[in-house]
């Protein structure tokens, strides 16, 4: 619950404009009962339901992209995706990316 609380903190950051774009979510559409396929198509499970309310209560429109686990991440840092909900162990690839922000404090 402290990431949702975290999540939902920076999001009321966002500038009053941003307020009406739709946010972007990426999941791992499968890995029950986290998310998974629906027959009549999309998905559902724990997941879209916090990804839901956390843009309820931002008062946006959301729109959920499923895809594999492993480019979660990659797409999050390249922007694609506005968070992440997906149950997520901590590791030091993880933790660390390769970024400018990393090489700065790194080289100082």
């Amino acid at each position: 619950m402290t990431l949702v609380a975290l999540v939902l903190a920076l999001l009321s950051l966002a500038t009053p404009v941003a307020a009406q774009a739709p946010l972007t979510v990426g999941l791992d559409g499968t890995f029950a009962p986290h998310a998974m396929p629906k027959l009549g198509g999309g998905v559902e499970g724990f997941n879209v339901d916090m990804a839901n309310e956390i843009a309820r209560r931002l008062g946006r429109p959301v729109n959920i992209v499923a895809q594999e686990f492993s480019g979660l991440i990659p797409e999050l840092q390249a922007k694609r995706f506005d968070f992440l909900v997906a149950p997520t162990t901590v590791t030091a690839e993880r933790c660390c990316p390769t970024s400018s922000a990393t090489r700065s404090r790194s080289s100082s």
